[in-house]
Parts: C-alpha cells; sequence; structure tokens
C-alpha cells in the first residue's frame, strides 16, 4: 500500500532513514526528549516563540503551551504549513522567497530543530542573522542540528556544533545535550542573546 500525499510530505521533515509510517513515533520520542530540556532553559518571562522551519507544525502549539504565550510558526513549504494543526495561541506564515522579514519579528524564544542543516552554505549565514535579529535581547535560542561527520548529502549538509555556535556571535550557545536519531548524532544547543 503506497503512502498518502500528506504521508509523503510529512516525511519531508524526517530523517529519510525511517520508515514512512513512523512520523508520529519520531515526533513523540522528539517531543520527550526536547520539551523538557527546552521548558528548563525558559526563565519564565518568555511569552512569544518563533518555530523556524515549522514544516507540518510538529512543535508549534507545544512551544505556545509551554511559554504560556503565544508561537509563530514559519516555513518556505504552502502545502507543509496548510497541513499544521491550528490552535487558538499558533499562527502559522509562509516565509516570502524563504526570507525571514526583519521589521515584524521579535521574539522571547527562538526555536529551530533540524531546519539549518537544509540550508547551504552560502544562504546559512544569512539565515542566522535574521534569526538572531529576530530573537529579543536576553531571549532563548534553542536549536536542535544534526552534528554527524559525514559527508554532504545533495540536500543536506553536516556541520558540527562549533559551526553553529559561530553562526550566532551575539548568543551564548553551549551544547546541552546529544541524542542518536536512526544513524545521526544531534546536539542541543541553547544560549541566551547578549544585550545590544
Amino acid at each position: 500500500m503506497g503512502q498518502t500525499g500528506q504521508e509523503v510530505w510529512q516525511r519531508a521533515v524526517l530523517n529519510l532513514a525511517h520508515a514512512g509510517n513512523e512520523y508520529d513515533h519520531v515526533t513523540d520520542v522528539q517531543k520527550k526528549i526536547l520539551l523538557p530540556l527546552f521548558k528548563a532553559h525558559l526563565k519564565g518571562y518568555e511569552r512569544t516563540v518563533l518555530d523556524f522551519g515549522c514544516g507540518p507544525g510538529r512543535f508549534t502549539a507545544d512551544l505556545a503551551n509551554a511559554v504560556q504565550g503565544s508561537a509563530v510558526g514559519v516555513d518556505i513549504s504552502r502545502r507543509l504549513i496548510d497541513m499544521a494543526p491550528r490552535a487558538s495561541n499558533v499562527t502559522y506564515r509562509v516565509l516570502p522567497n524563504g526570507i525571514l522579514p526583519h521589521d515584524d519579528f521579535r521574539f522571547d524564544v527562538v526555536w529551530d530543530c533540524l531546519v539549518l542543516g537544509g540550508i547551504p552554505d552560502i544562504a546559512v549565514g544569512a539565515t542566522a542573522e535574521a534569526l538572531e535579529d529576530a530573537l529579543q535581547s536576553g531571549g532563548l535560542l534553542f536549536l536542535v542540528e544534526s552534528t554527524s561527520n559525514r559527508p554532504n548529502g545533495t540536500y543536506w549538509f553536516f556541520r558540527g556544533a562549533n559551526f553553529y555556535k559561530s553562526l550566532f556571535p551575539r548568543v551564548n550557545l553551549r551544547i546541552i545535550s546529544t541524542y542518536v536519531d536512526v544513524d545521526d548524532e544531534l546536539s542541543i544547543l541553547a544560549g541566551r542573546k547578549r544585550g545590544c
């Protein structure tokens, strides 16, 4: 039996070594690992979260609930945004031309889960700068990225944790945990933006 269109699109946000029907299971495992670490790094005053590269909104509502506030999920794919679950404390936006606007985006928290690894070297620096600009002074950057020492693929770029730290010079990022997803080491980094 073939996958539905929705399953094919959902699979695009997972490690492709997972079977096509593992979307819900993988998402549940990631939530059990990531959300407690995320909540442990909140200070209690955060009320707004940017879920960058939210895809089909796997984490967006949970992030809004964790800060007892609101979240904005952004993605380049209208198809994935249309699949995202709706909630009263969540807004979704398709990024125009994949570019994060600088004017109306200021958040207490920026969440990025396995997004920067899909951005080529030529654009990843500008993307990181826009994310840093979107973060309020003192705000939390929570980053989950593949840090396996492997050759780059066609659509995925393997980079070390130090590379990700260097992308955010105004954020004191540090590795708070790691875990393995199938055959891929993922690093979880968190840090606060220094005052400007």
